[in-house]
């Protein structure tokens, strides 16, 4: 799992050991998915290749997890009260940052060479902030999705934390012109079939969506991994959102 100053995803797992086990847990999709297939992840380990995962017409092979690497260091530091309080109070500063790589190859049915994807995740931590109020966290997850001998489509996911609440936010993009919105889902059916729905301290799923806001497909994270692609989804875009979603469900946190 990620580092502990990240309890939300801890805690996304522990809901999951005792309400679900390996199942879709049908978090709430948009309706234009309901139709659309429901592509579960499938895992095979072993042989040259190492680690094998398959959903629907696509395949990750060689997937590489390098060490998550992190430093911190901390100070006292005094801190001035509020305009409208005199004097200064010390308090202890940490700040803490791990980066961890991630790559894996990902070929859809019938393409002659497989994509290269190549991923950081990033956190950082503030204890306190600079006002000496309060605990600042912060993850972001970058991913490069190399077709062979095409200019590379980019993902960024960024997450942060504060008294405030959690906002995440993320895009798909390729140059300057085209722009693919990845959207958190937090909820999920506690029983299937039931659809007793509660709220994940972590997001369950992403869904895509374009720049006028239409749905083009959706992965849940959590449970044992589904992807949908949208049926009027261009074409061209399904191996990219694939991809996307193989990122998405191959980002350090979750254990496939």
């Amino acid at each position: 799992m990620k580092n502990s100053q990240f309890p939300g995803r801890v805690a996304a797992a522990v809901a999951l050991v005792f309400g679900v086990a390996c199942t879709t847990l049908r978090a709430p999709l948009p309706a234009s998915l309901e139709n659309a297939p429901a592509w579960q992840l499938k895992k095979h380990r072993g042989g040259e290749g190492g680690q094998q995962l398959r959903f629907g017409n696509f395949a990750i092979t060689d997937v590489r997890r390098g060490w998550r690497h992190s430093r911190s260091r901390g100070a006292r530091l005094n801190l001035r009260l509020s305009s409208n309080e005199a004097g200064s109070v010390w308090v202890d500063y940490t700040e803490a940052r791990s980066r961890q790589k991630l790559s894996f190859a990902f070929r859809p049915a019938g393409s002659p060479a497989p994509w290269l994807v190549q991923s950081v995740d990033s956190t950082w931590q503030q204890d306190p902030d600079e006002h000496g109020t309060y605990q600042t966290l912060r993850a972001v997850y970058r991913s490069t999705l190399q077709e062979p001998t095409q200019l590379p489509w980019l993902l960024q996911l960024r997450t942060d934390f504060s008294p405030q609440g959690r906002r995440v936010a993320g895009q798909l993009t390729r140059g300057a012109d085209t722009v693919v919105h990845v959207q958190p889902l937090f909820e999920y059916a506690a029983v299937p079939g039931a659809w007793v729905q509660l709220r994940s301290a972590t997001p369950t799923g992403y869904v895509f969506l374009n720049s006028a806001g239409h749905v083009l497909g959706a992965v849940e994270v959590l449970g044992c991994g589904t992807v949908w692609l949208a049926p009027a989804a261009p074409p061209e875009l399904h191996p990219p959102l694939a991809a996307t979603a193989a990122a998405l469900l191959l980002m350090p946190g979750y254990d496939w």
